[in-house]
């Protein structure tokens, strides 16, 4: 991840001057290259998919993506079969600007910053002024640039953050479903990630519907349907193998979430 602290006070340390502001669609299934890049650029995708290779590294553009290109490096790109590719492009340069050799400003790499509709509006209003001679749009072009880039990393940050959760909701379910058969408790899980109950719960209901409990019981009691079918095991068995010590309370419990007791199943099958 990008160290979005790290590069914000590079911004600010260095003399950036905004060098030209472009909108630019490019066919599908087109390719492009080998180019050399003579500024450095923000590139803002709008619409469309596509492959850049910037100095042999490669990254697949999508809506919502912001490419930052460094000065000099050499550039292949091709755009996807379904539909153009349509970006704002934002030249730089850095005047009396030394880097050093973690300096983020002489690298290439993908924000991932979701896309927001104020973004797009600001892009539009930059490309507008950039257009327009003048000092008064000259002071603008250099304003509007910041406060885009500003929002643009604080977008990057609250993406960064959904994406942290839905893989934290995404592990878990995983977890729950190799561990379902052990004691586990809302404390239990929500430690793992070092997050409170009510965050952990809250959380996981966003992304599935329920509580992570319920899906617990939800899951063991799937996962006792599919041995009852086989017959293969006693209620009491089957009880403990989906985590439960207590067969009396698995049955009443099992009952309850589907109309049927265990014992039916093993008798019936499903129908």
């Amino acid at each position: 991840m990008i160290p979005i602290n790290s590069f914000a006070k590079e911004l600010l340390q260095s003399k950036l001057e905004v060098a030209g502001v472009f909108r630019v669609i490019l066919p599908a299934n087109h390719t492009y290259g080998d180019v050399n890049i003579k500024k450095a650029g923000f590139l803002y995708v709008v619409r469309g998919e596509s492959e850049f290779v910037c100095d042999g590294v490669p990254y697949l553009l999508k809506a919502g993506d912001v490419l930052h290109g460094m000065k000099n490096m050499h550039l292949k790109y091709r755009t996807g079969t379904d539909s153009e590719f349509d970006y704002y492009l934002i030249n730089y340069s850095l005047m009396d600007y030394k880097y050093h050799s973690s300096s983020l400003l002489h690298q290439s790499f993908v924000l991932n910053t979701g896309l927001n509709p104020d973004t797009l509006a600001k892009l539009a209003a930059l490309h507008s002024l950039s257009m327009d001679p003048g000092s008064m749009s000259s002071l603008g072009v250099y304003a509007s640039f910041f406060q885009l880039l500003h929002d643009t990393l604080v977008d990057f940050r609250l993406q960064s953050e959904r994406n942290s959760r839905s893989d934290m909701i995404e592990e878990s379910k995983a977890f729950l479903h190799a561990h379902y058969m052990e004691p586990l408790t809302l404390t239990m899980l929500a430690d793992r990630y070092s997050v409170s109950n009510g965050f952990f719960s809250a959380q996981f209901r966003k992304h599935t519907g329920i509580s992570p409990i319920d899906y617990l019981l939800q899951f063991r009691i799937n996962r006792a349907k599919e041995m009852l079918v086989t017959k293969k095991y006693t209620v009491r068995e089957i009880a403990k193998k989906v985590g439960y010590t207590d067969a009396y309370y698995f049955s009443r419990l099992f009952k309850k979430y589907t109309g049927v007791a265990p014992s039916h199943i093993i008798d019936n099958g499903l129908s």
